[in-house]
């Protein structure tokens, strides 16, 4: 987290004092919070931002997002932004089947089903990917080539299934104020990934992918920042694949910063000095 900005002091908040992400702050700076699904979370970390003057709250765990995104007016009603999306953009962030519910019809999207034991393609529909419906990073997908394979697996209504996209697979990270209007995109061909985390990547200048990330903000009622992840089909098309609730580049969290803060952050390395920033803590 040190790394979003050089003029913010950064906190980091964990359930477990033996937590790696700790250790990226100095000792005064760490903080001990429940699990985000535990029922004092909100409450721990209403506490704390009072106690140490805390501006801004990044949650950086699933269970955290709900929780925070319901509270998100108590904390801001004690000074406290929190970088997390609206309630419709977190269920698409949250479940690949809501996600994609949302976006039909308005960009393209992969052929996508629950899978379930109504669930038997077509051979020529073959190969289709099956997926985990909640999880980061598309953790856990298997392609599956044919009936057989398929019939070795377990069917789980928490499971999805979609159609193979073989194309160029994109990351796009997308902005928008609190008003829902863009702000800016950032799209990056995702070259090497490892597991569903991108390795190697070329930052890509691509209209259509521009285009069709303000459409999918606008559907999903974003409202600050977003991952949307695409790839294009045989007709060089790209559709969308899912959308995460933590952007990937650095100037991204530093714009979104600058929004909820309604200061723009410039960076200690550039001015020489520690700037007009603030304090923030990542929770997990």
């Amino acid at each position: 987290m040190n790394a979003i900005a050089n003029d913010v002091v950064v906190w980091a908040a964990e359930s477990d004092a033996a937590a790696p992400g700790l250790t990226l702050v100095p000792v005064e700076r760490r903080l001990l919070v429940p699990p985000g699904d535990h029922a004092g979370f909100v409450d721990r970390v209403a506490a704390l931002c009072e106690e140490h003057c805390i501006d801004v709250v990044i949650p950086t765990h699933d269970t955290e997002l709900l929780p925070m995104c319901v509270e998100r007016g108590r904390l801001e009603r004690i000074g406290v932004g929190v970088m997390v999306g609206s309630m419709q953009t977190l269920l698409a962030c949250l479940d690949r089947f809501e996600a994609i519910r949302q976006a039909n019809g308005v960009i393209g999207v992969p052929d996508t089903k629950i899978f379930d034991g109504s669930f038997r393609p077509a051979s020529e529909e073959f190969p289709v990917v099956v997926k985990p419906r909640r999880g980061g990073a598309t953790m856990g997908g298997r392609v599956i080539w044919s009936t057989e394979d398929l019939d070795n697996l377990p069917r789980d209504p928490q499971t999805i299934a979609q159609e193979f996209l073989s194309g160029a697979e994109y990351s796009v990270d997308v902005l928008t104020n609190r008003h829902g209007e863009l702000i800016d995109t950032v799209a990056r061909q995702r070259l090497r990934v490892n597991p569903g985390v991108t390795i190697t990547c070329d930052i890509a200048e691509n209209d259509a992918l521009a285009q069709a990330a303000s459409a999918i903000a606008t559907a999903i009622g974003l409202r600050g920042a977003a991952n949307l992840r695409f790839r294009y089909d045989g007709n060089g098309s790209p559709r969308l694949l899912e959308v995460n609730a933590a952007v990937e580049t650095r100037e991204m969290w530093r714009m979104w910063l600058d929004e909820l803060l309604g200061v723009e952050l410039v960076s200690a390395a550039d001015t020489g000095d520690g700037g007009e920033g603030g304090s923030m803590a990542a929770a997990e």
